[in-house]
This record gives structure tokens, C-alpha cells and sequence, in this order.
């Protein structure tokens, strides 16, 4: 429930902030004016992001465990950092939810359980929102 919370939160202040510049504008909103405000988040959030990422994916194996199990193969941190020397792209274009998608039996679909940054789902589900929602929010403003 705190992460529909926080999407919520989002989606509001999006649509507060877009508004009001419509407004500002009298309505004019070309695909510059898209793009601009799709780079403005994008550049807001990768440099810190990616900093992560790379501290995550180089030191990981150097920082903070101890103990019998820590370096051993089917450690979840280990694996999850060998994993981001080849998904970390994925992140940084926030489509991390998608990657590693396959389709099982039923028609359900089942993540594979290698990821890289596994608790960076939010950042790329909330980017994709905002992508979204500004398209949408155009749409039902005219």
C-alpha cells in the first residue's frame, strides 16, 4: 500500500505541475516541450541512480558481509551484483521491470530471479508513469 501511496503522490504533483504550465502557456505544448520535460526528469534522477548502480555492481563483494556465507555463489548480493555487469543498461533506461520477463504456462508471467538493483523497480516504474501521464494529461487537457 506505501508504494501506491507514493505513485499516487507522484501522479498528483505531475498532473499539478503540468497543468499550471499549460496554463502559463494558454495550452501550447509542442513535442519539444515533451521531450524537454521527459530529459529534465531523466537528468534529475540517472546521475544519482547510475552512481548506485556502479557502487552496487563494483564493490558490493568488498562491503559489509562477513561470515560463511557471504561469498559463496548463491548469495543473493553476490549474484544480484554479477547480474548488474549485464543488466545495468536496463536501469538506466528504466525499463528494469521488463528485462527478464518470460512467458511460462497459462499465460502468466514469471520474472526470471536474476536482476540487477532489485529494489530500483520503483524508479523505472515511476519514470514510465511519468512518460505516460504527460502524453495522457495532453490528450485530456484539449
Amino acid at each position: 500500500m506505501a508504494v501506491d501511496t507514493f505513485l499516487l503522490l507522484s501522479g498528483l504533483l505531475v498532473t499539478h505541475l503540468f497543468m499550471k504550465q499549460m496554463k502559463k502557456t494558454g495550452g501550447q505544448f509542442t513535442w519539444r516541450d515533451y521531450g524537454l520535460h521527459v530529459l529534465h526528469r531523466y537528468f534529475r534522477l540517472t546521475p544519482v541512480f547510475a552512481f548506485l548502480i556502479m557502487i552496487f555492481t563494483c564493490l558490493i563483494a568488498y562491503m559489509g558481509g562477513s561470515g560463511p556465507w557471504w561469498a559463496i555463489r548463491d548469495n543473493f548480493t553476490i549474484s544480484s551484483g554479477q547480474e548488474c555487469q549485464k543488466y545495468w543498461w536496463a536501469n538506466l533506461l528504466y525499463i528494469n521491470n521488463f528485462v527478464g520477463i518470460e512467458v511460462r504456462s497459462n499465460n502468466y508471467l514469471y520474472q526470471k530471479g536474476k536482476k540487477c538493483f532489485v529494489h530500483g523497480w520503483y524508479l523505472g516504474v515511476d519514470m514510465q508513469l511519468y512518460v505516460t501521464l504527460t502524453g495522457l494529461l495532453l490528450l485530456l487537457y484539449r
